[in-house]
């Protein structure tokens, strides 16, 4: 004997029961026949299953497809292809409990269908698997419009950072409150946290605002005009919040007898005013460290024409130049470029500019002074700041000039018919990257009357243009050339406009900072 019994949706139920006795073969077929004929008629979609999930019986035959193409073929493959685990799960679980289960799914049409697998205890030799299918399309479409139009609104709620109050009052003093939504946001607590607590409203402020607080609300019942309170608040998560609060009275016959106020979540104002006057200080502090590293006035060198400038991009620089007198009687030209802007650059340069001078009194060699000031960098400095560094050192006897290139824009001597005599190229490391490196002088040059020497920072020939040109090394060396029969503080000046015309007043991105030494003839 085998049995199919199933309730489809709870009002209709399928009942098929042959015996061998009572009915003889005709009337078994017959019956058959006529449960089909029900079977085909219902609008549900009933379909059975072999133990392998293919399809042996379909009461509806999908649009576009054939009979061959639906019985023999697994029922999932009509299925969506992120929903095929789901559903092979299910009706595992059906088979191996012969309980029912219940799962949705889409098909690859894309219509979703509300499934009910039961399992068939008998038909034929193997165990099937009774499907019956509703399509729930119309009824998915509505759900995912609502749940859209509730993150709509979760997300309007949340975005909203300001909401309304109303206090009453009776004989000048409060007698109910109402707070709009919005308070949600703002504070995490509900309407109905307020309605409960009646002194939420003073609880949830900042300790050591509360007193303010509450002077602004007893001066709005004694009839004054307050102007907005800005205080601070703790949101029910624990987080402080900043609010502002704008209260506007009505009066009836002069009399208070209500005012209504408005609350705004400041909290990224105030944290971006607080970030802002942070960095004020320190460009400020930064600002007063680099005036005082900056030499006051040009080197005075007999037989030399020297000046230097520096023009931060920032309100201060990361770039600065000093001159130095070495033990030996030769003077050092110092141009250096320390990473970033700021208080912590600014401390940087302070240091390797002390250190240098330091080691200037007892010490000629350039490769030693650049290794002990990379050593004291890297020992001193706990942040990841470098420093590129160009020392360069003039004998004014011999008019021998001496370098080290530390990772610093190669420096240039030009002579007197402003050809290129020497490219001063970077000879190791910046400061600050390897605590052993060793700092190879250049070869050394001997200048001649006539001769000119260029030291600068990437801020001249990386300037840009509005369209994105760099001003570039070989404009550089071109003004210079043009110019150098003028003055070297002509030249410097001259070189600076040329960088700001070429950037058509576009706020430079780094600082320029330069050092030229002319020779001048032999007196």
């Amino acid at each position: 004997m085998w049995n199919i019994e199933r309730q489809i949706m709870d009002d209709f139920t399928l009942v098929l029961d042959v015996t061998q006795d009572p009915l003889s073969e005709d009337a078994a077929t017959e019956s058959c026949a006529r449960t089909l004929s029900l079977v085909h008629c219902i609008p549900d979609d009933v379909a059975v299953l072999d133990r392998q999930g293919r399809t042996i019986f379909f009461n509806h035959l999908p649009a576009g497809r054939t009979v061959d193409e639906i019985l023999g073929c697994p029922y999932v493959d009509f299925l969506a292809v992120e929903h095929r685990h789901v559903f092979d799960r299910a009706c595992r679980d059906a088979l191996e409990t012969c309980r029912t289960q219940e799962v949705e799914v889409e098909s690859t049409t894309g219509r979703w269908w509300h499934c009910h697998l039961v399992a068939l205890s008998e038909y034929g030799e193997d165990q099937h698997l009774l499907i019956i299918a509703r399509d729930v399309s119309e009824r998915k479409q509505v759900e995912e419009i609502l749940l859209e139009r509730e993150h709509r609104y979760r997300l309007l709620l949340h975005a909203v950072t300001s909401y309304t109050y109303c206090v009453q009052l009776s004989h000048g003093l409060p007698v109910a409150t109402a707070h709009s939504p919005g308070c949600f946001t703002t504070t995490g607590y509900s309407q109905e946290d307020f309605t409960s607590d009646p002194y939420l409203w003073i609880n949830m402020v900042h300790r050591k605002d509360q007193d303010k607080v509450r002077r602004f609300v007893e001066r709005i019942l004694a009839g004054e005009r307050v102007s907005p309170l800005e205080h601070r608040i703790i949101h029910r998560s624990g987080a402080v919040r900043w609010i502002r609060n704008t209260v506007v009275p009505h009066y009836e016959d002069g009399v208070l007898m209500r005012y209504d106020g408005v609350v705004e979540d400041i909290s990224e104002r105030k944290a971006a005013e607080m970030a802002l006057q942070a960095r004020e200080a320190g460009l400020l502090a930064a600002q007063r460290i680099q005036s005082h590293l900056l030499p006051e006035a040009p080197r005075t060198l007999v037989g030399c024409d020297i000046a230097g400038a520096s023009q931060p991009a920032d309100f201060t620089g990361g770039d600065y130049f000093d001159y130095l007198a070495l033990s030996d009687g030769s003077t050092a030209f110092v141009v250096g470029d320390v990473s970033g802007h700021g208080l912590g650059p600014a401390i940087v340069m302070a240091m390797i500019h002390a250190h240098l001078r330091a080691l200037a009194k007892i010490d000629h060699d350039l490769s030693a002074m650049v290794a002990s000031a990379n050593r004291f960098l890297i020992e001193e400095n706990e942040t990841d700041v470098f420093v590129t560094v160009f020392l360069g050192a003039l004998d004014p006897t011999t008019r021998v000039f001496r370098y080290v290139n530390a990772g610093h824009p190669a420096g240039y001597v030009l002579d007197r018919e402003g050809r290129v005599k020497a490219c001063l190229e970077s000879t190791s490391f910046p400061l600050g990257i390897v605590a052993d490196a060793e700092f190879a002088a250049g070869v050394p040059r001997e200048l001649e009357p006539g001769d000119l020497v260029l030291l600068l920072t990437d801020g001249i020939t990386e300037a840009r243009s509005p369209a994105g040109e760099m001003f570039g090394i070989q404009r550089t060396l071109s003004l210079v050339r043009e110019n150098r029969e003028l003055p070297s503080d002509e030249i410097v000046r001259l070189l600076y406009e040329a960088v700001r015309e070429f950037s058509a007043g576009e706020k430079l991105s780094d600082d320029m900072t330069s050092i030229l030494i002319k020779i001048e003839p032999w007196s």
